[in-house]
């Protein structure tokens, strides 16, 4: 207390140091509040979806090649989804584009092709309209989009009878059935839609498990914990490679997906 009184009387008899010091107290915590800002703007925002601690990306891997982070191929995202005992759900994407035919000169418009449950994975729920029904991934099924905030807002006005009208992509009828919120970036900022991914029979086939094309997201089991999953993934890439020889010392990477998307921002 003494020493807290002697402080005061020193500031006290020298205003000049005072001012300097509370000036000196005030650029402090103002470069602490920006740099938290940013911080807070990289680290929490940048996952604006559902529990986005439970959320994870998934890659293959090949150790002894020095092969640390592979696209997933479809026969081996099949086996994952099905046979996995730590995540609630997985999700797959890849990279689309479609010319939209209306008028005299086609429009160039990019495109993320996502599993079915790819939005309700994440949680996120569409502004408008909904998400993708389970089985409009299936081959044969009816041409749905889902369109983002700004493609709504150019192309329609930002009217919502938007929802239920049809776009011409690469000349198939596509029926919008949603749009999503300007929050919702996932696959980038100037994306335009959102379309089901479609596996054929031929995609499938077990020749193909080398086809490595895919991305992948996944949701942890209420209480599974990051290296758990890693280890039942691990176990069922032992699994897998017993049963298809061409698959023995693939494995997976887990890794939140938190850090995949700073990690392809280039920060940290």
């Amino acid at each position: 207390m003494n020493d807290l009184r002697f402080a005061l009387r020193q500031l006290t008899k020298s205003p000049g140091f005072t001012l300097v010091a509370v000036l000196t107290l005030a650029l402090g915590i103002g470069a602490t509040t920006a740099i938290f800002s940013v911080i807070n703007g990289l680290m929490l925002k940048a996952l604006p979806y559902g529990e986005p601690e439970r959320l994870v990306a998934l890659s293959d891997r090949f150790d002894e090649k020095g092969m640390t982070k592979v696209p997933l191929a479809p026969p081996g995202f099949r086996d994952w989804s099905a046979h996995n005992s730590v995540f609630e759900g997985m999700a797959a994407f890849r990279n689309g584009g479609f010319n939209l035919v209306e008028g005299d000169l086609p429009q160039r418009l990019r495109a993320l092709k996502v599993s079915a449950g790819f939005f309700d994975l994440l949680r996120a729920r569409p502004l408008l309209g909904r998400g993708f029904h389970a089985g409009e991934d299936s081959d044969g099924s009816t041409h749905v989009v889902v369109i983002s905030h700004g493609f709504w807002q150019r192309h329609f006005g930002g009217r919502p009878e938007a929802v239920g009208r049809t776009l011409r992509l690469d000349g198939q009828s596509y029926e919008v059935v949603g749009v999503m919120p300007p929050s919702f970036r996932f696959g980038g900022a100037d994306l335009d839609l959102w379309v089901p991914l479609v596996f054929s029979g031929e995609d499938l086939a077990d020749d193909q498990r080398h086809a490595h094309s895919l991305s992948a997201v996944a949701r942890l089991k209420p209480g599974v914990t990051l290296a758990q999953a890693a280890a039942g993934m691990k176990d069922l890439s032992l699994r897998i490679g017993e049963k298809y020889p061409e698959m023995k010392g693939w494995t997976a990477n887990v890794v939140p997906l938190h850090d995949e998307v700073l990690d392809r921002k280039g920060v940290g």
